[in-house]
């Protein structure tokens, strides 16, 4: 049963009652509420206490004119969006103007005609309650992304943390060279359909931010094919079934995909692990659909012009009328259930990673799909001993030392055992003022720090660890990295704001983590022998990666020049010189420079005649930041 709305309410104020009589008779029996009000005060009070939907208002008025109760009703909040309809014998050009400008919407000059009366208030009525359907829908359509916003944070963090567990403790058992043929499939098998979720996590809202170039792009080195055999083995039961054989070539050498071969040789690209998974999970997916029974699926991988190029060939063609559009939007044929998004969201894949996707048909009876991303070197053999921080004299070489501190026991286990092979010992702690506490006891190299954690997340705690580093000076800085599962601007910001050098995504990869470990301390290890701090990773708009490296040879340059003008106390140009750096730093995303060079410039204001010892160790720093600092190119918003 569908429940009646309420009738319009309508305020007529006019200071006659003869024409509030006429007026409520004519729009009484159109079935609207009339409520009258004789004085302008009145009417106020009415419209604050119970807003009506249309005010009908007279102009001539004792006391209080109609334009300064509009001008009132228009000056509340709770009154300013209800449309007023003038009513008056003022007919002059004058006072209509006058009335629109105070924010009425319409004007009728007395004597009315009650046709005109009934059609303008229909009229205004019916834009009124256009408009709040609108407000409720934008307030509903707000809330919607207020819960699809949580929603997404909830899957982004409470699934990802435990998927990511699976994944990394799978890899951990396949380590294992003791395990059986049927142990290694189940936990291979675990591994996939843990993988699989994972990528459904993220693609079903990556997509749309792909689309809208709004997605948070965060690339690591990694081996691609690692990422192919586990594809081969997730999709062996749907191969197998139609008796599909692969073959695999690596510069031109056969190399066979199967579980648990070693690979002899390593294909290192710059991207996201899993953003490759779901890129070719649908393109292999694909191909072994529309491969004939009995036929080879092939892929050959090289480098080319500094991209690792991956084809893959299978038997069968692409239906002619779809091969122009083959990478567009819901372009399908010859399957029922195909959606149409698997090779749009390969395209969109790789293009978010700097890759290039195509179709080559030229051959008759195959297809071809070829993919390049940009290539790497892969990481140089690590040897422990080349990381100990050299000691003074009669002293022992400093441990490489790490505090973890997470609230997941799971990711205390997977990080100790990754860190063993490298020689770090680690600490673990569960919460961030214990983390600190902790810290203070002893110094660590490194300090691995979960992003949400009850009570002090991870930039708060890193916060917390600059403080106390500040107050003891005594005391080496400690290299600080925060893993997360999402890693967006606003996580970015905060990180850079709270002496955070890195930012490593979950689920955690050891051989990431273990690459960023050695690089990051290496700097720490350059920073000890200076005594000063070692430069951090900063992340700049990709837009500038064209422009950036010139600069950051001059403004070295300019640094050079800094320390003989201190020296010789020529505050004036140093001064000019430290306010152009500061500037340029800053526009370029270089903060932490950009602040040591305010310090300098802050110097010779303060004491111009004779430069204090902090301006010539600001100097140090900034000349060891701008010579160490990491510059990785990004997508920022």
């Amino acid at each position: 049963m569908k429940i009646a709305e309420p009738p319009q309410s309508i305020l007529v104020v006019d200071d006659t009652p003869e024409n509030i009589t006429v007026l409520r008779q004519l729009l009484s029996r159109e079935g609207y509420r009339v409520r009258p009000a004789l004085r302008g005060k009145l009417a106020i009070e009415a419209a604050q206490i119970e807003p009506p939907d249309l005010v009908v208002l007279d102009i001539m008025m004792p006391e209080m004119d109609g334009f300064a109760v509009c001008q009132a009703l228009k000056a509340d909040a709770r009154t300013r969006d209800i449309p007023v309809l003038f009513l008056s014998a003022l007919d002059g050009i004058e006072d209509k103007l006058r009335g629109f400008q105070l924010g009425g919407i319409d004007y009728i000059p007395k004597p009315f005609q009650a046709e005109e009366v009934l059609a303008r208030v229909d009229t205004h009525l019916r834009l009124r309650r256009a408009q709040e359907q609108l407000r409720r829908q934008n307030e509903e359509l707000q809330q919607a992304a207020v819960l699809q916003a949580d929603v997404e944070r909830i899957l982004r963090h409470d699934l990802k943390s435990p998927l990511g567990n699976i994944i990394n403790f799978a890899e951990l058992l396949l380590d294992d060279r003791g395990l059986s043929g049927d142990q290694r499939l189940s936990i291979e098998t675990m591994r996939e359909a843990a993988f699989r979720m994972l990528g459904m996590v993220n693609t079903s809202f990556d997509l749309l931010k792909m689309e809208r170039g709004a997605y948070e792009y965060h690339p690591t080195a990694f081996d691609l094919l690692p990422v192919l055999q586990r594809l081969r083995a997730e999709l062996r039961l749907s191969a197998d079934q139609k008796y599909l054989r692969w073959e695999c070539e690596v510069e031109g050498q056969p190399l066979a995909l199967l579980a648990g071969q070693p690979l002899a040789v390593a294909c290192w690209i710059q991207g996201e692990e899993l953003l490759c998974h779901s890129l070719f999970a649908n393109l292999l997916k694909n191909a072994v659909e529309a491969a004939p029974v009995g036929s080879v699926l092939r892929w050959q991988i090289r480098s080319v012009e500094g991209m690792l190029e991956v084809k893959l060939r299978n038997a069968g063609e692409v239906p002619a009328e779809i091969r122009e559009r083959f990478f567009d939007k819901y372009a399908t044929a010859g399957k029922p259930s195909g959606t149409g998004l698997g090779t749009y969201s390969a395209q969109l894949m790789t293009r978010t990673q700097g890759g290039e996707i195509a179709l080559n048909t030229s051959e008759e009876g195959y297809t071809t799909v070829v993919v390049r991303l940009p290539l790497v070197l892969p990481p140089v053999e690590f040897r422990p001993e080349e990381l100990m921080l050299e000691a003074e004299e009669d002293e022992a070489p400093e441990h490489l030392s790490v505090l973890l501190v997470d609230d997941d026991p799971a990711v205390h286990s997977f990080i100790r055992q990754q860190l063993s092979v490298d020689g770090w010992s680690v600490t673990s702690v569960y919460d961030g003022p214990t983390g600190l506490q902790q810290l203070q006891k002893r110094g660590y190299t490194a300090v691995l720090l979960d992003n949400q954690m009850p009570g002090w997340d991870g930039p708060s705690t890193a916060l917390q660890i600059r403080n106390w580093e500040r107050e003891s000076p005594e005391r080496q800085p400690c290299t600080i990295v925060v893993f997360s599962a999402e890693i967006d601007a606003e996580l970015k910001t905060r990180a850079r704001a709270m002496g955070i050098q890195e930012l490593l995504q979950k689920p955690i990869s050891g051989p990431a983590l273990r690459t960023t470990l050695r690089r990051l301390v290496q700097s720490h290890r350059a920073g000890r022998e200076t005594g000063l701090p070692f430069a951090p990773t900063v992340d700049v708009d990709e837009d500038l990666q064209d422009v950036l490296p010139a600069a950051l040879e001059s403004w070295r340059d300019l640094v050079r020049q800094l320390r003989p003008l201190a020296e010789s106390g020529q505050a004036v140009p140093l001064r000019s010189y430290a306010h152009r750096l500061k500037g340029g730093l800053a526009l370029y995303g270089l903060d932490t420079a950009s602040e040591i060079a305010t310090r300098i410039d802050l110097g010779c204001l303060h004491s111009p005649q004779k430069l204090p010892n902090r301006v010539l160790t600001d100097i140090d720093r900034l000349q060891h930041y701008l010579d160490e600092v990491h510059v990785r190119f990004v997508t920022l918003d």
